[in-house]
Order: structure tokens, then sequence, then C-alpha cells
């Protein structure tokens, strides 16, 4: 006689049995169980319990500390749920799995016995067995079938279900009584030569796990042999872990949530004192810096905010240059303007006291046509360096012959002062630039030099050739200038000695408007000086021009 294996398919294993996931009801001797449709409730109470308010409202009444808290909180609640279902439902999985192994080794191990027995063996404890109503008294045979053979004393909770052994016509295999099968699904399987069936069943109010395997003699199927294990054990294993872990959660968020506030305190402690550092600064005072300490977000954050102080504060040192540059010259081009007007004012009213002769009228209108033209030079230049400033001058970009510029401008100086001598290497040097334009720049070192150098001194207006470039300088054997006051002399009425009068200063606008040339030109500009030896300006004009 031997075991007829045959391996259950998938669809005919489940038939008539319920799904091992599920949860029969609970036995009233082991106290409250949940039913499985008592489960799912419990992670859905748990996203309604953990529901907020509206984003909008929480987010305008707790503070950013307190958002991160909360969130991480509920996070954590939500993850210790799922963990604690998929605990639960694992442990209860695996007791499953270990007590169908337990029941399948008791039934083979049985059946394992009952074939050792040779076909006379079997028929004679049988026949003792049933002229006996299945009680036997000692003997090695004996213990087949009798509870010793399927484990003895059961452990677990009760109640306890025996084993029972059942023919192909429902009887019971040891006395030929009328027997019924725990399960009638597992026990068909069995008929049909499938080794390994398992159901779970209700027998009253208990949930009982079945197991059956078939009881075969040669090639045929004679019996089956059905073992039921009550399930209270296992639900009270389950249910136990079920409320030690919900119960650990709430203990798990208090200490996460204290620990969260305290972490996220200290985190936000750098934004504090970044607040604290930006509140002590002003547009009169943007030199202050925020303190960064380490390499995190926050003191990206703090570089980034220094860096938009660093540009605040440079744009407001240059709104605050500019409007001091525009009061200045405010005040310069109105005194500039002022004092030929008070000149012309003064002379037209003195002539018109009284009858006077006709040379105090010509000296009168002398003096008015001077300051006349003066202050037309004055508005001329101003005019002048506000249409470089809107980039309203028209140029006309041609090659220039520097020999020709030079000697026009040399001849601008007045008789009587300084000689002019102008020095060119090579004739031939042109330029591609504005003539205009670099005439007036040429014609206003030669008024400076003029200006400030003594009749007796010299004037060299000199041009040659160096790489790409064309330079041109203008020398002289003046005064010279104080070396504090060569960065400024581009500024506009800017002069080195305040208490020069106008008629012998200039209106300090000449050097301004040779700045705007040159810059317009893409050129460079560079004075220098010693005082009692004179000043040289050289001016370097790329020869290919720019227009």
């Amino acid at each position: 006689m031997s075991v007829v294996k045959r391996t259950q398919p998938a669809s005919e294993k489940n038939q008539g049995m319920p799904n091992e996931d599920e949860t029969p009801p609970s036995s009233p001797a082991t106290g409250p169980t949940p039913a499985p449709d008592a489960r799912t409730p419990v992670g859905e109470q748990a996203v309604r319990t953990l529901a907020l308010p509206p984003i909008g409202k929480l987010a305008r009444r707790v503070s950013v500390r307190g958002r991160l808290t909360l969130l991480n909180m509920i996070v954590l609640a939500l993850v210790l749920t799922c963990m604690a279902i998929a605990v639960r439902y694992t442990v209860e999985l695996n007791l499953r799995a270990a007590l169908d192994r337990d029941m399948k080794a008791t039934a083979h191990m049985a059946l394992q016995r009952w074939n050792r027995l040779k076909p006379a063996q079997r028929d004679i404890l049988l026949a003792t067995l049933r002229s006996r109503g299945g009680q036997l008294v000692g003997g090695s045979l004996a213990e087949v079938f009798t509870a010793t053979t399927f484990g003895g004393a059961r452990s677990g909770m009760p109640p306890f279900y025996r084993p029972r052994l059942i023919t192909r016509n429902r009887r019971n295999y040891l006395t030929l009584a009328k027997l019924e099968p725990w399960d009638n699904g597992a026990y068909i399987q069995s008929l049909h030569g499938y080794e390994d069936a398992y159901a779970t069943v209700n027998i009253g109010t208990d949930a009982v796990r079945v197991y059956s395997s078939p009881i075969v003699s040669g090639n045929r199927v004679d019996g089956v042999v059905q073992l039921a294990e009550s399930l209270n054990g296992i639900r009270h294993t389950v249910n136990v872990l079920t409320r030690t872990l919900f119960a650990l959660i709430p203990i798990a968020l208090l200490v996460v949530g204290l620990g969260s506030m305290l972490l996220t305190d200290g985190a936000l402690k750098p934004v504090g004192r970044m607040a604290e550092v930006a509140g002590e600064i002003s547009a009169k005072d943007l030199s202050r810096r925020l303190d960064i300490a380490g390499d995190d977000e926050f003191a990206n954050l703090a570089g980034t905010f220094n860096r938009m102080l660093g540009r605040l504060e440079e744009s407001f040192g240059k709104l605050e240059a500019a409007y001091q540059r525009q009061q200045q010259f405010t005040g310069d081009a109105s005194h500039e303007l002022r004092s030929p007007l008070t000149v012309i004012k003064a002379n037209t009213s003195l002539a018109l006291t009284g009858v006077r002769s006709a040379d105090d009228y010509r000296e009168a209108l002398v003096a008015a046509d001077r300051a006349a033209d003066h202050m037309n030079l004055v508005v001329q230049d101003l005019l002048f360096l506000a249409r470089a400033d809107a980039g309203r001058l028209h140029r006309q970009f041609e090659a220039v012959l520097l020999i020709d510029v030079l000697r026009e401008a040399a001849a601008t100086a007045p008789s009587g002062a300084a000689k002019v001598t102008v020095d060119v290497d090579d004739p031939s040097i042109t330029v591609k630039a504005d003539r205009m334009s670099i005439l007036r720049l040429v014609t206003n070192f030669v008024s400076n030099a003029v200006r400030y150098t003594p009749a007796e001194g010299s004037i060299t207006i000199s041009a040659r050739v160096d790489g790409d470039d064309a330079v041109i300088s203008v020398a002289d054997t003046g005064e010279g200038i104080e070396a504090r006051h060569i960065p400024h002399l581009t500024e506009r009425f800017y002069r080195c000695d305040s208490a020069r009068t106008r008629t012998d200063g200039g209106a300090g606008l000449g050097l301004a408007i040779v700045r705007s040339i040159v810059d317009d030109h893409h050129g460079t500009l560079s004075i220098d000086s010693i005082v009692g030896a004179g000043s040289t300006f050289t001016v370097r004009l790329p020869k290919n021009g720019s227009a």
C-alpha cells in the first residue's frame, strides 16, 4: 500500500475553503476577538483621527516649528500604523502556516506507520477494533490510530478536536459507524487523491483549521484522515500583539514629537539669528553681514542674503554718490551760469544809470558780451555731456589723419602763451574716429596746458603707434597737479584749487568731456604729473576705431 501523491490545482485547492487571510469569528471562551470586517476600520479610523483642518488656516495659526513637528508626527503615525497592520497579518499568517505544518507532520507520521503494516496485520487490527467498537488495550498495533498516534495531549487553547478517520461511504474507519467529516470540501478533495487539503470552518462559535489527507491501500483511496485544530490560540496571540502594537504607537508619537520639537528648535535657531540681524540692518548701514556657520542649507541662505546685502550696499553707494554728484552738479552749474549773468546784469544796469560816454557804453557791452560767451560755452559743454550720457551724439567715424588734427589744435593756442610744438614720428598715422570729437579732445588738452603753463614754458603734442593703438600725448612744463587731485580730474566742475576764479580756472568741464569722448571711442586716458615740473595727458585709441 502506498500513498498516492497528486498536486492540487490552485482553483480546486481554494474551492470550498476560506482564504487563509480571513479570520474566523472568535470563541466566547477566549474573550473579545475582532471579526474579519472589524479590522479594516481600525486603519480607516486611524486615518480619520489624523484628519487635519484646512492647511491654509492651520498654517496661519501654527509656527514653522509646530508645522514641522505635526508633519513628522502625522507621517510617523501613518508609518507605524501600516507597520503594525503588516506585522499583525504577517504573524497571523506565520502562526497559521506553522499550525498547518504541525498537522501535516502528525498525519503523515500516522499514515507512514500504517503503511508500514502488512495487509494481514491491518485486517487483524481493523477487525479487532471494529469488534470492540474501536476500543483496544495495549499493543504496538493498537496505537496506530489512537490519540497517542496523533500527538497525545494537545497544546494550546481549548476546545480540542479528535482526529476523524472516514471511509469512502462516510463511516468511521475503525467502527464503521456513521461519521461526517469536519469539512466536506477537504474530504472530497482527499478522496480524489489530493495529499494535502486545508480548510477553515466554523464549529459552533469556534473557528477551526482542518487538514485532510487520503488513506491509501495499494492504488486505491480507502478513506480520509482529518485533523482539526482550534484557532483560538492563534487568535489570542494575534490580538495581544495587535493591542500591544497600537498601545505603543501613541507612546512613540509622544517621544518623536518631543524629540522633533527639540531638533526643529535647534535647526531653526540660525533662522532666528538671521531674522535678528536682518532686523538691525537699515538703509543707513548696510555693512552688517550674517554669520555663516557650517555648510548646510541655512549657511547657503545666509551667504545668499549676504551677497544680496553687498549688492544693495553697492547700489545704495552708487545712488548716494550719484545724488551727491547731482547736487554738486546743480550747484556748480548754477554758479557757473550765475557768474556771467551777474556780470551782464551789472554792466547793463551801470550803463542805464545816467548819461555816459560812448567808451563807457562800449566797455559795458564788451564785458556783457564776454560774459555771454562764457555762459554760452558752459551751456554748450553741458549740452554735449547730456547728449553723451543719453547716447544721442552724432558720430561720423572715418579715417582721421592725426597730424592735421594736432596742428589744428595747436593753432588754437593764443598768442603770448607758452610755445606749442607738434611732434609726430610718422605723419601718415591715421585712426578711425569722429574727427570733430578728436579735435575737441586735443583742443581741451591744449587749453588746459596753456592755462597752467607760464609763457616761458613749453607744450608738446605728439602722436605715435603702439601695436594696434594710436597714442596721443600732450605734455607741458607747467605747475603740475598734486596726486590727490588726479583721480578726480575728469569729474564735472572739479577744480584742483577751489579758490581759483571761473575766469582763470575755467568751468571744470573740459576733462569731463575728454573722458566722454575717450569712452565713446573705446580708448583709455592716463594722467601723469609732477608738481612744479608739469603734466602729461595720454590717450590710447584703437586704430581701427569703433562704430
